[in-house]
């Protein structure tokens, strides 16, 4: 009744095999966004008050109350994680916060990296990996606003002009369904998904890196 997510898991493809993460650390929190794992460890964001949890090491049952780091550089609600190679990127609505494994053995391993972080946040909880970047739509109206990227060393802008306004109008009306990297003759590309899944007729927006160009 309170629509708390539940989290199962297996290391098998039984259905038989799967079991419920019942850390009474784990349950409680207020899961917002997309787990990630990363150097035998599971990690959750908690909505409030805006922290990263972490299992223990190479368990995904065992989380302890002390096991957390905060989202650091500004106050900011968070909307996902995503982990690019040995990064992990903590989306809000108005920051991208860059963490990364420092071997600490007690509470997180992890550490902030406020150099590598950015005043950007991710309009939703989508995220697309392709050729080592991380793309993803900004929350930002005009010309910072659109499709970004993070290149595991500093966030840029990958849309330029009118087509600012065109992701910024989606996102505004909410008609941004998805973003996933996509092979399309053999040339990688970043899909933005503009109707529902349910729409006989899908429209996406495909963005080729490789040639810097759009396509409908």
């Amino acid at each position: 009744t309170s629509q708390q997510q539940r989290v199962f898991y297996a290391s098998t493809s039984s259905v038989a095999a799967f079991t419920e993460i019942s850390s009474a650390t784990f349950t409680s929190l207020n899961l917002t966004g997309k787990m990630e794992f990363m150097d035998g460890y599971a990690f959750a964001t908690d909505l409030s008050p805006q922290r990263l949890y972490n299992s223990e090491l190479n368990t995904l049952d065992v989380w302890l109350p002390l096991n957390f780091i905060a989202k650091q550089i500004q106050q900011d609600g968070i909307r996902t994680l995503a982990r690019l190679g040995k990064k992990l990127v903590c989306f809000g609505y108005g920051t991208s916060e860059v963490f990364v494994n420092a071997g600490t053995a007690v509470g997180s391993p992890l550490v902030s990296i406020p150099e590598m972080s950015a005043r950007v946040g991710n309009s939703a909880p989508h995220y697309a990996v392709l050729d080592n970047k991380l793309y993803f739509i900004s929350n930002i109206n005009g010309a910072n606003g659109g499709l970004w990227a993070f290149d595991g060393n500093s966030f840029g802008q990958v849309s330029k002009g009118p087509f600012n306004k065109v992701l910024d109008t989606l996102r505004d009306n909410k008609l941004i369904y998805g973003v996933r990297p996509i092979t399309w003759s053999g040339n990688g590309a970043i899909a933005i998904q503009t109707t529902h899944v349910s729409t006989a007729v899908q429209r996406w927006y495909m963005y080729f890196p490789a040639w810097g160009d759009w396509f409908e």
